[in-house]
């Protein structure tokens, strides 16, 4: 099959994903493609925040009308089977685009999905080696590695918000229902640092819970003035560019945090998913703390020793940026080499 080529290409932002807007949008728009939202509440959202980009508002069952004949793939952080069975009857190839990069759920349904993958877009050799520990490296038809393209696309217009010296940010992965009780202790405990600026951002996923203990403890601690919740903005790197540490766990925001080179914080908690602690994980480049040892915040970041490690981590993470996104020049596509499976 011949590979896709990059001005036949649609971005595909497929169902109530929320959380893949800040992953596909900025590099439809870095690749002057246009992009397709099934969802009206989420395309109004990436109308406000991606103004540059070419979004289409069509419902699914609309799709097959609406592609070119030219469409020679689509491009979507779903996984192909997943793609497939929402879209019946649609034979026009994917290619995969990583929704961050993760210490969580490896060994999820949706990452077993991915030996059924044709294409793919990798951040860079850490997510490589992970396709072929899934099996999934030698059933691509090719693949291509994108580098950071979020940090490059933030860097065109870095007109965000805008907050004071010693900004803290706490990120926290979401969870399910019947772990709730976890953000509710780490937001009241985070919450007192009544010293630096707080910005609060949930993931998408935890606020459509709607738990009514989680959003009284919100309510309330929106009212502090040293508090900011951050609900309806999904850029995420204007966010990390203001911000002089970060407390979070296995959320992917901690990869891209790597760019900025600034300390981390996990909170230890062994209800939450299980950290990966090997070499190429994020919590060796961050400090592991209990959760009362917050009121020592300032000491921490002082301490903290951890650079070296983190720059070497974020190139592991991220390849530098192909040449063929900054031109018009075609994807430069790689073959794998299945002598190369782990």
């Amino acid at each position: 099959m011949k590979l896709p080529e990059k001005q036949h290409l649609i971005g595909l932002l497929l169902g109530d994903n929320e959380h893949h807007l800040d992953h596909i949008t900025p590099l439809v728009s870095l690749l002057n493609i246009p992009m397709i939202i099934t969802e009206e509440r989420i395309y109004k959202l990436a109308q406000k925040h991606y103004p540059d980009t070419q979004i289409n508002y069509v419902p699914t069952h609309e799709i097959r009308t609406f592609l070119p004949n030219s469409t020679q793939a689509l491009i979507s952080c779903l996984p192909a089977p997943q793609i497939k069975l929402e879209l019946l009857g649609l034979n026009i190839p994917t290619i995969w685009l990583p929704h961050g990069n993760s210490d969580k759920g490896r060994d999820s349904y949706f990452m077993e999905g991915l030996k059924n993958e044709q294409y793919a877009f990798l951040y860079g050799n850490q997510i490589l080696n992970f396709l072929k520990e899934k099996g999934a490296y030698e059933n691509l038809e090719g693949y291509a590695f994108i580098g950071n393209y979020r940090n490059e696309y933030f860097k065109r217009d870095q007109t965000g918000l805008k907050w004071g010296e010693r900004t803290i940010l706490y990120a926290p992965s979401w969870q399910p229902h019947d772990k709730t009780h976890i953000l509710i202790e780490e937001l009241s405990q985070v919450s007192k640092l009544s010293n630096h600026n707080v910005l609060i951002k949930l993931h998408p996923n935890t606020i459509k819970l709607s738990d009514i203990r989680l959003n009284l403890v919100l309510n309330e601690i929106a009212n502090y003035d040293h508090i900011t919740l951050i609900d309806s903005i999904p850029t995420i790197y204007p966010l990390l560019s203001q911000v002089d540490l970060l407390i979070g766990d296995t959320s992917s925001i901690g990869y891209d945090f790597l760019t900025f080179d600034k300390p981390l914080i996990f909170i230890e908690n062994n209800q939450k998913h299980h950290m990966e602690n090997g070499p190429l994980t994020l919590q060796q480049v961050g400090t592991t703390i209990n959760i009362s040892e917050l009121d020592n915040i300032d000491q921490i970041i002082k301490k903290d020793d951890k650079s070296e490690q983190r720059r070497w981590l974020y190139n592991e993470t991220f390849s530098p940026l192909p040449a063929w996104m900054r031109s018009e020049r075609l994807i430069s596509w790689k073959r794998p080499n299945i002598s190369l499976h782990l």
